[in-house]
């Protein structure tokens, strides 16, 4: 009997220093008995600023490492053509990490053992940042084998059959505005997939300087907000959008003034925080209800290349 393949897929864009701790953490990932992993890295630069460094760690890393090159910029551009090349090797599973991120030795183990488990066709795991000063709702501990409310491509596990059988696909819609992954594995959802959670398949995201301030956590949920309500105008009318999200916006600016007041009351940063969260996310979601749109993915050129090995 033939292994199962198992193809990592990571989507890149001129963060070297970074997708170098990623593909050596890949290296070093435990293999589960009866299963074979290939690693298949797209860059979304047609400059192909990742080629020379792939193909350096091509002759250190264990399992095979292919590279290709998406010249057609955009968040489901470059995650439709990982997709594609993965089917093209023959994937039985694919997985996602992002070039950021380095995974836990056990990252494949956790995830398999469990989809079997389970009987699950979606796994998704937890996001450690690494360098971070500002709150992450990674570090939520959710009970492994229950089913998640969003599913990213952060930290992710899925049967072949998604892309296979149910032709599912990243809606190029999302390119510039994100979401993508959310939609697709929404989409998941309504088909009936099993989708789990593995609390125990760990991943580890650097966070440059850049995004530890204040005004990168309140840009962070105000496009949030505005995503969550482009995602739900896709399959629902604008009057049924206003119905769903107003009083959750309400919600969440109330939220902001008890968050606010304990904040000053308890002398508590975390509180404070909560407080920016809500209200960037409340404003986002008013923004999105009247149609604003921010494209956050277009114009990114450079990345801070900061490189935190664990």
């Amino acid at each position: 009997m033939n292994d199962k393949r198992i193809i990592v897929c990571i989507p890149t864009f001129r963060r070297n220093a970074l997708l170098r701790n990623c593909l050596l953490s890949i290296g070093k990932l435990e293999v589960p008995d009866k299963h074979e992993v290939q690693i298949i890295v797209v860059d979304n630069d047609e400059r192909e600023t990742a080629r020379l460094l792939c193909t350096e760690l091509a002759a250190e890393i264990s399992c095979p490492l292919h590279y290709f090159v998406q010249a057609v910029r955009g968040l489901s551009s470059v995650r439709n053509s990982l997709l594609n090349h993965a089917l093209r090797f023959n994937a039985d599973i694919v997985a996602f990490i992002d070039d950021d991120e380095q995974a836990d030795p056990q990252w494949l183990v956790q995830h398999l053992n469990n989809m079997e488990k389970y009987d699950a066709d979606v796994c998704s795991g937890p996001v450690r940042p690494v360098g971070s000063q500002l709150p992450s709702p990674s570090k939520k501990v959710y009970k492994t084998g229950s089913c998640p409310r969003h599913v990213s491509t952060n930290n992710v596990l899925f049967k072949t059959a998604l892309i296979t059988k149910q032709q599912l696909r990243f809606d190029p819609f999302y390119n510039f505005i994100g979401g993508e992954d959310f939609d697709f594995f929404e989409r998941s959802s309504t088909l009936g997939n099993v989708h789990i959670r593995v609390e125990e398949a760990l991943v580890y995201e650097t966070i440059p300087a850049e995004r530890n301030h204040l005004r990168y956590l309140f840009y962070r949920h105000f496009t949030g907000g505005i995503n969550s309500i482009m995602r739900y105008r896709r399959s629902h009318p604008a009057w049924r959008a206003w119905l769903r999200f107003l009083p959750k916006i309400a919600g969440k600016l109330v939220g902001t003034i008890v968050y606010s007041l304990l904040a000053c009351v308890k002398f508590n940063k975390m509180y404070f925080f909560t407080s920016v969260k809500k209200l960037a996310n409340g404003l986002g979601c008013f923004a999105g209800l009247l149609n604003v749109v921010m494209e956050r993915y277009r114009n990114i050129e450079v990345e801070t290349d900061l490189s935190i090995k664990l």
